[in-house]
């Protein structure tokens, strides 16, 4: 077993894991599948946060043998003990498609009790087929600045938008060679900064995941070459998604001391499912908006 199939599998509580192995899809319902990761807690200052998952392969059969298909979206609270690894989270979806079920609601009643079992605490599943009105809507396309707008309605306490608020990082230069992320003298500000460059690495496999971030603050100005460097230095950073998260979440946090702090990524598909984790400081709501990328 490789070293990092062996640290999944200490962190996991499980040493018989599918990660990192060459694996046939299961032919029959088996949440057996499901590998729960123990969660890093490094957020501390977190009050709120989830992992988003968009499912766009989930299917089973009618009691007919006719198949169905659906569109799942998953929230897990960042409280639960455990994340769910991607690729089982793959395997266990598709060792639903040959399985009957009566109704959608059966199909979700599953899912709520293997995932819950899986992530040790409550989450939220929902269903869509193709023909649910507001489907479309729901899982068009947006552009990062929409959403950067929703982001900023959270952090500032003004509500409307000041002029250069909403902040694309990607056209500026890197900061200075170990310049450290920090935040000025200046009076409190509200933004919202974001770059299309993230890219961190599987710890499993190696492959490289790809997203959109947000930092949504209030406070005195974070510099934002700095914090491009930050992000651009993370290119060779082996984690999962919502332990990336954490991190960002938790430097930030602890150089910058923002009144309110949220972060957000948005990662690009693999394997029929994206992960969208967030952490803020407050509590908050955050929409489940889809980026072309997505």
């Amino acid at each position: 077993m490789r070293k990092a199939d062996e640290d999944v599998s200490l962190m996991s509580g499980n040493h018989s894991t599918l990660l990192g192995q060459d694996t046939v899809y299961p032919e029959h319902y088996d949440p057996a599948v499901l590998t729960p990761i123990a969660r890093h807690r490094v957020a501390h200052g977190a009050v709120s946060g989830e992992d988003i998952w968009n499912a766009f392969e989930v299917s089973w059969l009618r009691r007919d043998q006719v198949p169905q298909v659906a569109i799942g979206v998953f929230r897990v609270p960042a409280s639960t003990p455990h994340l769910i690894e991607s690729k089982s989270f793959k395997l266990y979806l598709n060792s639903l498609n040959q399985a009957s079920f009566d109704s959608v609601e059966d199909v979700r009643a599953v899912l709520l009790q293997d995932l819950t079992q899986a992530a040790g605490g409550a989450i939220d599943v929902r269903l869509s087929l193709p023909d649910d009105e507001g489907l479309i809507e729901e899982h068009a396309c947006v552009s990062p600045f929409f959403l950067a707008e929703h982001l900023y309605s959270l952090v500032s306490e003004e509500g409307s938008q000041d002029e250069g608020s909403l902040v694309c990082l990607d056209s500026l230069s890197l900061g200075a060679a170990g310049e450290e992320l920090s935040a000025g003298e200046s009076d409190v500000t509200a933004e919202v900064l974001f770059s299309n460059l993230l890219k961190t690495n599987c710890p499993v496999t190696g492959q490289p995941d790809w997203a959109t971030v947000f930092v949504a603050y209030r406070g005195k100005a974070i510099d934002r070459a700095a914090l491009l460097a930050y992000l651009v230095g993370l290119r060779q950073h082996q984690d999962f998604h919502e332990h990336c998260v954490e991190q960002i979440f938790a430097r930030l946090q602890s150089a910058c001391q923002p009144e309110r702090l949220l972060v957000y990524a948005r990662y690009t598909r693999r394997g029929g499912l994206d992960i969208n984790p967030w952490r803020a400081s407050f509590a908050a709501t955050v929409p489940n908006l889809r980026l072309a990328r997505q």
